[in-house]
């Protein structure tokens, strides 16, 4: 084992550690359940059936609002090459919705749109400005020496930009997927909790809150961690073979 793994492993092993600490001193599983408690639930939950509905549905709706808001920026970040004046506008709109609360958005948007619906405009409104704000800081990447000598090869924009711009701002590319991704599957799970949308992960959550089952709430919310951590692994690897990202440059 590599030390970063070494390290990790510490890590997890004196979080289980501090979690019994605090399970032990609250003397309550309703308030604070042990692990045993949470694996229980977890393998109760990966037994219903009614769970897996909830968990599809919710995996659809968070990877389909960022997948959206990744593709608008993505144009938005082909219209900046084009236009560089379009940068400060683009700022000024993600710095606006960025500011604005999960909880009025969900409230103002389940007055114009039916409730099943709801949580995907909600994930995607949040999403959106964190990938744009990182589509801004790419715009210098497109003025190094690589493309200007396209330029006076008389190479077309598009072209230079799809080339060799996008292999220039990769990174930058990976940085939105990684930061953009967690917040559209938690804007998603919320909007489903204060919308109390049928088969959903929230609506499993609110129950869970109603009757006091702390170790499901936690299950649930350990799974979709876990679940968030692979579909960002899943994408930033398709991003990285689109981009012509080769394993020794990580």
């Amino acid at each position: 084992m590599s030390k970063r793994q070494i390290h990790s492993l510490i890590s997890i092993i004196l979080v289980f550690v501090i979690w019994e600490i605090i399970a032990l001193f609250v003397a309550n599983r309703a308030v604070f359940p042990h692990i045993s408690d949470v694996f229980v639930s977890t393998m109760s939950l990966l037994k219903d059936p009614y769970f897996y509905r909830s968990f599809f549905i919710t995996s659809l709706t968070g990877l389909s609002a960022f997948l959206l808001s990744f593709l608008i920026a993505f144009g938005a970040l082909y219209m900046l090459y084009i236009f560089p004046v379009l940068k400060t506008y683009v700022q000024t709109l993600a710095s606006v919705v960025k500011s604005l609360p999960v909880a009025s958005v969900t409230i103002l948007f389940l007055i114009w749109i039916k409730t099943s619906s709801l949580p995907f405009y909600v994930a995607f409104i949040m999403s959106l400005p964190i990938v744009l704000e990182t589509v801004c800081l790419a715009e210098p990447s497109f003025y190094n020496q690589n493309v200007e000598s396209a330029i006076v090869l008389g190479v077309g924009k598009t072209r230079i930009f799809f080339d060799i711009c996008l292999f220039n701002i990769r990174y930058l590319l990976l940085s939105a997927l990684r930061s953009a991704l967690p917040v559209a599957f938690k804007s998603a799970i919320a909007a489903e909790v204060i919308a109390l949308v049928r088969n959903s992960l929230g609506n499993i959550m609110y129950e869970s809150k109603i009757f006091f089952e702390t170790d499901r709430l936690i299950a649930v919310t350990l799974v979709v961690v876990i679940a968030v951590k692979i579909y960002e692994t899943i994408l930033a690897t398709i991003l990285k073979k689109l981009c012509y990202i080769k394993k020794n440059e990580r």
